[in-house]
């Protein structure tokens, strides 16, 4: 799914993660955790502060699209303006990465790091645990419904296997529920009832996200 206005990939986590890095006795433990809506990612992060209540900062930034609602915030959690939530919501916003939460738990070892030693290395523990988190691409497809005879099901089941198939009701017809990409639908449904002579019911029903 491309945001509007832009035609680039938007991507999600494979999975939670978490990585730790180590700067001048700092201890800086990331977590990457998808999230689905904002009241999610706020659960999560207060889950993470009970963990390490004595930590020094708890730093976070999230993207998150509900429903075609993109919610964003960051903190620095006291560290000083821009050094620290900032760099960390950078790694989601360049990287096209939406449905994420990232904490950053910071237990200061007693010496300083400077505004831009503290910048670089935030950015770089959050961008080590999306890292480990691995990447999926988030695509807005649209859903539709084929009913078709046994004769015509065999031919078309080879452009099925370019589509995501959802499930299919073997009756007195076949139903296949598939979806396809939203920007690719029309030409795949166009082949589909080429292939057919149009010898099948095929209904647009809604859209989905799917990570692919």
């Amino acid at each position: 799914m491309a945001r509007q206005g832009s035609d680039k990939a938007v991507y999600t986590i494979k999975q939670d993660a978490v990585s730790e890095i180590t700067e001048k006795k700092s201890r800086f433990i990331s977590y990457a955790i998808k999230t689905e809506t904002e009241k999610d990612a706020l659960a999560e992060l207060e889950k993470i502060k009970s963990k390490y209540p004595d930590a020094t900062h708890h730093v976070y930034a999230y993207v998150v699209n509900d429903q075609g609602v993109v919610y964003h915030r960051y903190s620095d959690d006291r560290e000083p303006s821009g050094t620290a939530g900032l760099p960390t919501l950078d790694v989601l916003k360049k990287g096209n990465i939406e449905n994420v939460l990232l904490v950053t738990v910071r237990y200061f070892g007693g010496t300083l790091l400077g505004t831009g030693g503290l910048t670089r290395t935030y950015g770089l523990s959050a961008k080590k645990a999306v890292k480990q988190a691995g990447l999926v691409k988030r695509v807005d497809c649209a859903v539709f419904t084929l009913t078709a005879d046994y004769s015509s099901y065999e031919k078309i089941k080879r452009l099925l296997d370019e589509c995501v198939v959802m499930d299919t009701e073997f009756r007195e017809l076949v139903t296949v529920r598939f979806a396809v990409e939203d920007l690719k639908a029309e030409e795949r449904i166009g082949r589909m009832n080429e292939l057919l002579n149009n010898r099948c019911v095929i209904e647009r029903k809604n859209n989905i996200v799917l990570e692919i």
